[in-house]
């Protein structure tokens, strides 16, 4: 082989071995994120509120401190119905909204 070839397919090796290296690197952060949502996945809190269902994490729900949630999660008093969903006997209009605060900190009024 002539030192040009030999020199080229060098060339044409380490960009395939850069190209390589950049997409693992790519899969362990996806990995790491996969990771993440399936971790909270585990921490799952379903609440009938009237009749409708709504979804977040623990972690959501303890976002902020000294609020109810905080108090029932915390307690270890309050069990979920046979179901896996935790009865809230109120109004469900708004509670979407709180949860959203818990999630961004902020309130957002449509």
């Amino acid at each position: 082989m002539s030192s040009s070839t030999t020199s080229s397919t060098d060339k044409k090796i380490e960009e395939r071995l850069h190209e390589l290296e950049h997409k693992e690197k790519k899969w362990k952060e996806l990995n790491e994120i996969m990771d993440k949502h399936a971790e909270k996945a585990k921490t799952k809190v379903v609440f009938d509120v009237g009749g409708k269902i709504f979804a977040t994490t623990k972690d959501t729900l303890l976002s902020q401190p000294d609020t109810f949630f905080t108090a029932m999660m915390r307690s270890g008093r309050w069990c979920p119905d046979a179901d896996g969903s935790y009865f809230i006997d109120r109004d469900p209009t708004y509670f979407g909204m709180i949860i959203n605060y818990l999630r961004t900190g902020r309130f957002v009024f449509d």
